[in-house]
């Protein structure tokens, strides 16, 4: 389910939003697109702002300018002396997930529970079967996925299905000491993404060609990942990652953490051409 009150287009992504697909996302977010011009002294946003009730909340221009220099720093950092630097919009998003396995679940169940008819519910289950399919799969292009989004239904074909699936890893597993939410990709509409967070359910590993390595994410550093682009231009090779949250967690509930990841995203030129006609 993917529902945005500031929302401009459903595919763009911004806004105030309720992502919850059983085995792929499970989140609130708040995200902002941002564009800064060299015509211009001001960065634009889609959304312009965001509502509390009838109140307008402006997004702060000395915040905008900091998240979109680191972002812009570090981008420029990965290509060559001297290269023509592609256009590029910067996503500024605040993830917020469960706390636990049954509280996800929970959530799956409960937005899910709708009366909306029997070719919509089948819809939503193939849309689940779509979302797992691993990035750089066999099934990794817009219409061979029909192929694994209806054949997954069928027993028996099913399991073949899901073992070509996975055939792009060497080294497949489950999470150990939880359940995987997240199939591994890599980031294919952003071109970098540099991440930070303070999280104990949610973990965030990257594949390394043979084994799954779990990242430590704090609020006080942050994580480069790059994206399809950077493979394509430089050769810098994207990087393969997934989400799982852990079964159990070692902590009270004092000492929690809010399991919140922010997120910077370097928007590259063909997916910036596409959202520009959106700004103010």
């Amino acid at each position: 389910m993917n529902l945005a009150k500031n929302h401009v287009k459903s595919q763009m992504n911004a806004g105030d939003m309720i992502r919850f697909l059983p085995g792929n996302w499970g989140h609130f977010a708040r995200k902002v697109i941002l564009l800064k011009e060299s015509s211009r002294d001001d960065i634009r946003t889609i959304p312009g702002g965001f509502w509390d009730g009838d109140y307008k909340q402006d997004l702060p221009q000395d915040l905008l300018n900091t998240a979109w220099d680191l972002a812009s720093d570090v981008y420029r950092s990965c290509f060559p002396e001297n290269f023509n630097m592609p256009e590029y919009a910067v996503s500024i998003e605040v993830l917020k997930y469960s706390n636990s396995m049954s509280e996800l679940n929970g959530l799956y169940d409960l937005l899910g529970d709708t009366d909306s008819g029997l070719w919509t519910n089948f819809g939503r289950k193939i849309d689940i079967r779509r979302g797992r399919i691993i990035s750089g799969s066999p099934f990794d292009k817009k219409s061979i996925a029909k192929i694994y989004k209806y054949g997954s239904r069928i027993p028996g074909i099913n399991l073949f299905l899901d073992y070509l699936n996975r055939s792009v890893f060497s080294n497949y597993s489950d999470f150990r000491d939880g359940e995987i939410v997240g199939p591994p990709h890599t980031d294919g509409i952003r071109s970098q993404t540099l991440l930070a967070g303070s999280r104990d359910s949610i973990v965030t590993e990257i594949y390394d060609g043979k084994s799954w390595h779990e990242i430590q994410l704090s609020t006080d550093s942050i994580y480069l990942f790059p994206g399809d682009y950077l493979s394509k231009e430089i050769g810098l090779e994207p990087t393969f990652h997934r989400y799982s949250m852990k079964k159990k967690i070692n902590t009270d509930e004092e000492s929690a953490k809010p399991n919140v990841t922010l997120l910077l995203g370097l928007l590259g030129a063909a997916n910036f051409r596409s959202l520009s006609k959106y700004f103010d």
